[in-house]
């Protein structure tokens, strides 16, 4: 018997084997890698972090905000 664990993802809770890390979430999700950060516990969290039971996962969006060349004044 595989053994799992039960974690909230974006408000839903899964049960996924054991070893899963913050990677396999992105990679269940449409969330990419690039464009989205994982909050574990509310923290950032790297990708090989492995879940435990009752974590909770959510994704923040990352944004970029540049400023105009040259400036005002």
């Amino acid at each position: 018997m595989e053994r799992t664990i039960k974690v909230y993802v974006q408000g839903e809770l899964l049960e996924l084997p054991w070893n899963t890390t913050v990677r396999d979430i992105h990679d269940m999700t449409d969330h990419n890698r690039e464009s989205y950060i994982a909050l574990v516990n509310g923290k950032p969290a790297p990708e090989d972090r492995y879940l435990e039971e009752g974590d909770v996962v959510m994704f923040t969006r990352i944004t970029y905000h540049f400023s105009p060349v040259g400036g005002r004044g």
